[in-house]
């Protein structure tokens, strides 16, 4: 491997998407009763506020040990995954919701390009 570096624009959106993750992870397993006014939508029952809350919390680990970590190879192998969850999201999200669908599509390609740097070709995938 030449250059097995995570690079700064990576890291950069890595940290701040951070961010982003652990304030859901908080409100999904913390306040599952406001996840309606404080999420994009109420979820019920609560169990499944908490499932998604620890979904985020492992989507948050992963990108701080991408944020402060020196080499690519060592997390590279989880953002296909990440890349095949947010693709169903995103079908999921647009085919089922019937009502403010365009604001789930933009929800979705939101954390489609911000949650999967390499969706947009910011590290080599070899």
């Amino acid at each position: 491997m030449k250059n097995d570096a995570v690079l700064p624009i990576t890291r950069a959106i890595a940290g701040v998407v951070v961010l982003f993750l652990v304030t859901a992870f908080v409100i999904l397993f913390f306040l599952p009763d406001r996840t309606g006014s404080l999420f994009a939508w109420a979820i019920k029952p609560h169990m499944s506020s908490m499932y998604f809350g620890a979904a985020y919390l492992g989507g948050a680990w992963i990108l701080a040990k991408t944020a402060i970590g020196k080499r690519w190879h060592r997390v590279q192998a989880v953002f296909p995954a990440v890349t095949v969850s947010d693709v169903v999201a995103l079908c999921m999200g647009t085919l089922f919701t019937r009502h403010n669908s365009i604001h789930c599509l933009a929800n979705s390609v939101y954390r489609f390009t911000l949650f999967d740097p390499s969706s947009l070709g910011l590290q080599p995938t070899h």
